[in-house]
C-alpha cells in the first residue's frame, strides 16, 4: 500500500555538484564537476574538459561591415574567386533570381561572406542569382580578417516555410490556403521536382481565390481524403472558368464526392472519383498530383455536363488552363522566362 521512500528518494549528488560548481564560480575559478561520468553526459571531449567559453570577451580580430552595391561583373568575379563550397542548387538561385526580377528581392542581414583571402564563404546562390539576371543588388558584405573562418558554423540552421516566413511577417494564412494557392499556380503541371513559387506570388493567388477555397474546404470537409491541395485547386479554377452562375453546382460536386450520395445518372462522376480517390495506390508525389488533376478535370466537366461516367479515366486536355492564376503572376511568369 506504501511505497517505499527510498525508492522515490531524489538523487541529490547531481545537485551537490552544481551546487559545488557554483562556490567555485563565485569564488573566481571555473566550475568543474568532480565526477568523469557527469561531464560525458554533457557531451564534452577530453579536449573540451574544463573549457568554459568567455562571452565578455570581445574578438581580437573581428571582421568588417560595409553596405554595398554588388553588380553582375563584381558578383562574376567574386564567384570565380570562391572557396571550395557545397555546389550551386539551380533551383535555389531560380527563386532568388525571380525575386529579383519581380522587384521583391530586399534588404536583409543574410548577405555575403568574404575570407581573409578575399574569396566566397558565404552568399554564392545570391550572387549567382545577381549573374543570371543581370541586376545589381544591394548586399551587407562581410569580410573576415582572420584566417580561422568561421565557415564551419554556415547554414547549420533549418530552413524556413512559405507558411512560416508569410506568418512572421503577418500574413493571415494557413497550410491548407498555402498548399492551395501553390496548386492552383502550378497551373495543372505537377513536376517531380520542386516549384519556385515566391511567397508574394503566393499571398497575390490566396487574396485572389481566397473565398473560393474556405467555399471549398467547407463543402469537402475533409480535403485529404480526396486529393487534398489538388482537390482544391481544381475546383477553384473551376469556378473561375464556368463563371459565378454556375459555382453552385461546383460545390454540389465538391458535396457529392464528400458524401457519396447523388441524384441521378448526370452526377456519377463525382461518384467515380469518389471511388478512385479512396482506393488509389499511387502514393504522395508529383504522379499522384498528376493523375488526380487529370481524373479531377475530367469527372467534373462530365458532372457538369451533366455526363453518365461508367468508367473513370484522366482527362488530358485542360479547360481551366491560367484560371485562379492572378494577372501580376502571369505577367511575372512571361518576364520569368
Amino acid at each position: 500500500m506504501f511505497r517505499s521512500l527510498e525508492r522515490n528518494q531524489p538523487n541529490l549528488s547531481g545537485i551537490a555538484d552544481r551546487d559545488n560548481a557554483q562556490e567555485q564560480r563565485k569564488a573566481g575559478r571555473p566550475g568543474q564537476l568532480e565526477r568523469s561520468e557527469d561531464r560525458a553526459n554533457c557531451g564534452a571531449t577530453d579536449s573540451m574538459k574544463g573549457a568554459v567559453m568567455d562571452s565578455t570577451k570581445k574578438p581580437s580580430r573581428a571582421g568588417r561591415w560595409s553596405l554595398e552595391l554588388i553588380t553582375p561583373d563584381t558578383a562574376r568575379d567574386w564567384l570565380d574567386n570562391r572557396a571550395s563550397n557545397r555546389a550551386i542548387v539551380k533551383n535555389r538561385v531560380s527563386l532568388y533570381s525571380q525575386h529579383m526580377r519581380d522587384g521583391t528581392w530586399t534588404l536583409t542581414h543574410q548577405g555575403i561572406c568574404l575570407d581573409v583571402d578575399g574569396r566566397v564563404n558565404d552568399g554564392q546562390h545570391r550572387l549567382q542569382a545577381i549573374v543570371d539576371t543581370g541586376l545589381a543588388a544591394w548586399f551587407w558584405v562581410y569580410r573576415e580578417a582572420s584566417g580561422t573562418s568561421g565557415m564551419r558554423h554556415f547554414d547549420k540552421h533549418q530552413e524556413r516555410s512559405s507558411l512560416q516566413s508569410m506568418q512572421m511577417s503577418g500574413y493571415a494564412v494557413t497550410s491548407q490556403l498555402v498548399s492551395a494557392a501553390r496548386s492552383v499556380l502550378a497551373d495543372g503541371k505537377y513536376s517531380s521536382g520542386k516549384i519556385n513559387m515566391s511567397d508574394e506570388r503566393i499571398w497575390d493567388c490566396i487574396e485572389l481565390n481566397r473565398d473560393k477555397f474556405v467555399a471549398i474546404h467547407f463543402a469537402l470537409g475533409n480535403a485529404a481524403s480526396y486529393g487534398g491541395a489538388t482537390f482544391v485547386a481544381v475546383m477553384a479554377r473551376a469556378m473561375w472558368h464556368y463563371g459565378t452562375e454556375k459555382h453552385g453546382r461546383v460545390l454540389r460536386f465538391v458535396e457529392v464526392v464528400n458524401t457519396g450520395v447523388c441524384d441521378g445518372t448526370g452526377e456519377t462522376g463525382a461518384i467515380r472519383y469518389r471511388d478512385w480517390a479512396k482506393t488509389n495506390t499511387l502514393g504522395g508525389g508529383a504522379v499522384m498530383r498528376q493523375h488526380t488533376y487529370k481524373r479531377l478535370v475530367s469527372a467534373l466537366t462530365s458532372f457538369m455536363e451533366g455526363r453518365a461516367v461508367t468508367k473513370l479515366y484522366g482527362h488530358d486536355a485542360d479547360p481551366f488552363s491560367g484560371c485562379g492564376i492572378p494577372e501580376s503572376c502571369k505577367e511575372q511568369a512571361k518576364a520569368t522566362t
